[in-house]
């Protein structure tokens, strides 16, 4: 197996390809906010979905593809973050636990969406009609 020697700070290191290929991939990897943007980036913020008929208290944002990705229940002070779409990213890339990504989704709630002062909830199905008014709403 091949080995590569480098020096870190004065220190001579020897590794591996496949150490460097590690280190490399580490190096490279996105921010939580960059990879937090990057998942909204289909979404326009200033552009919520509105049914006061069905849901008077709450404002949602969904993708081009209508999938459901926040609820904004103001009524309750919650915003419920999708499971599949959003959440899970965060505790599969990135090894958060529940507490953590709910402390992120709360950082990223305030600075990008301006709600301040809101429980970020995970939300696994929000709700199940949303693609039925949605629809009408847009034509």
């Amino acid at each position: 197996m091949e080995k590569t020697q480098a020096i870190v700070n004065g220190v001579t290191i020897t590794l591996t390809q496949e150490q460097l290929d590690f280190i490399n991939q580490q190096s490279a990897k996105k921010s939580k906010e960059e990879r937090f943007l990057e998942l909204i980036s289909d979404i326009d913020i200033s552009r919520p979905i509105v049914n006061l008929v069905t849901y008077p208290s709450s404002l949602f944002w969904g993708d081009s593809n209508d999938d459901r990705m926040f609820e904004y229940d103001w009524g309750n002070e919650c915003f419920w973050v999708s499971h599949y779409r959003i959440w899970s990213i965060f505790y599969k890339e990135y090894k958060m636990n529940y507490d953590a990504v709910e402390a992120f989704m709360r950082t990223m709630v305030e600075e990008h969406f301006k709600l301040k002062g809101v429980t970020c909830s995970l939300g696994l199905g929000l709700h199940p009609d949303w693609r039925k008014w949605h629809l009408k709403l847009k034509l």
